[in-house]
């Protein structure tokens, strides 16, 4: 896509992407809330969240977590603003940091988790990623079950 650019988040894209979170309750539903805590932090040596422009315009982020000793890279999230969804950003950001994670380190491959995320299985699958299990999970917000699934993709 012309004009689609990827950058290091700076301080402002976090405050930018945490508000668009707050503000949208539908999209906090499909984040990834199992509740990530400093012990799974401090067992990871870096983390990274990308940002997407389209000319000088934000239009989403991409958060990764990485240096497991899985040999994964976790890509914890990728949010598009809703008014630039269906237009292939999702795809060129993952694409991006998958290519940055095979550049940057030397692990297994990447793993991510959607919660009940139909586009986004959608998008994962046709970038021939492994479906390598479904559980339900409790959802804390709600109480109700939704199914998770984990994908992985190995270099």
């Amino acid at each position: 896509m012309e004009g689609l650019n990827f950058r290091f988040s700076t301080s402002e894209d976090e405050i930018l992407y945490h508000n668009s979170l707050l503000n949208s309750p539908e999209d906090c539903e499909k984040e990834d809330e199992r509740g990530w805590n400093e012990d799974f932090i401090e067992r990871n040596t870096w983390r990274v969240t990308l940002t997407a422009t389209l000319g000088t315009r934000v239009v989403g982020f991409l958060k990764m977590i990485g240096g497991s000793s899985t040999g994964f890279t976790y890509l914890q999230t990728v949010y598009i603003f809703p008014q630039y969804r269906k237009r292939g950003i999702g795809r060129e950001l993952v694409k991006y940091a998958e290519d940055y994670m095979k550049r940057t380190w030397n692990g297994v491959g990447v793993e991510l988790f959607t919660l009940d995320n139909k586009p986004m299985d959608t998008l994962i699958e046709s970038e021939h990623w492994i479906k390598d299990g479904v559980a339900l999970k409790r959802y804390f917000r709600n109480g109700r079950f939704i199914p998770e699934t984990r994908w992985i993709k190995l270099y």
